[in-house]
């Protein structure tokens, strides 16, 4: 058993969690980092093949994540026992993608999960809205810590058009 230190730096995350967690990486520099969302994530060599082992190590993931946590899964037998492990504590496949599942717990039970339920293309709208006196108005994302500024918008609902896209997010984002 060792630490591991959840955090990271990339993104302006500033803090970290200690997760107590046993590793078949002991020579490995991987971490669990956090992303810019909050979510943890777990590289494929931090995962443990065995399924006791890989159990506590998620579930000391899992408790000390606040939002959503994804885990790489190397695809291979050595692994096959670790995925009824990772779906009977609440994990999904999300996508797989060179010789790896990743699969995803959300955490926030009273909350929807924002993530898209697998990859794909997506067309979005934005909306340049201006008063009278011509100012425009400017939105901060709630997870970006850059500090710059945009317009509102996101994504097109399914059959849905640019205008209504870009009406309906502007709304969503500003309450205007």
């Amino acid at each position: 058993m060792h630490q591991i230190a959840l955090c990271s730096s990339k993104f302006g995350v500033g803090h970290c969690v200690v997760v107590v967690a046993a590793t078949m990486a002991e020579e490995s520099h991987e971490e669990v980092v956090q992303n810019v969302y909050g979510d943890l994530q777990v590289p494929a060599a931090l995962l443990p093949s065995d399924p006791a082992s890989a159990r506590s190590f998620l579930q000391r993931v899992l408790s000390n994540a606040s939002r959503g946590v994804w885990v790489d899964v190397p695809f291979n037998s050595d692994y096959a026992s670790v995925l009824p492990v990772a779906a009977e504590l609440g994990f999904t496949a999300h996508h797989a993608y060179k010789g790896v599942l990743t699969l995803q717990a959300w955490r926030r039970s009273r909350e929807r999960n924002p993530t898209p339920p697998y990859g794909h293309h997506a067309v979005g709208a934005a909306a340049l809205v201006v008063n009278a006196d011509g100012a425009v108005l400017g939105i901060r994302e709630r997870f970006d810590r850059t500090g710059l500024w945009h317009t509102p918008g996101g994504h097109t609902d399914e059959r849905e058009d640019f205008i209504t896209a870009a009406v309906r997010e502007a709304r969503e984002e500003t309450g205007a």
